[in-house]
């Protein structure tokens, strides 16, 4: 029997497509800390009317985007969901709107 031969493009396309998200992970964990560090009135004009828990939660968003931007492989289910761009991409995005 012959062996199944696997399509060498189709895998440099997937892994491409991987080293692409990876890179907007990490350029988007950088420019949102950025602007959270150097520029906190984005956030709010006055420090006491904060929402501390959507804050938490963009926060938690921008470091599970630098470990993914860096390119750690989880191989719990549970840590794959977390470290998914699907969720902590629209969250930073949501530092925009607030």
């Amino acid at each position: 029997m012959t062996k199944p031969s696997v399509n060498a493009n189709f895998l440099l396309h997937k892994s491409e497509n991987f080293a692409l998200t990876r890179v907007c992970s990490l350029l988007l964990a950088v420019v949102f800390s950025g602007l959270i560090l150097f520029n906190p009135h984005l956030i709010t004009n006055d420090p006491s009317n904060i929402k501390h828990g959507l804050l938490s939660l963009q926060m938690i968003a921008i470091c599970c985007a630098f470990v993914h931007g860096i390119g750690f492989s989880a191989g719990v289910i549970y840590f794959k969901l977390l470290l998914s761009p699907f969720w902590h991409w629209p969250m930073m995005l949501s530092l925009l709107l607030y």
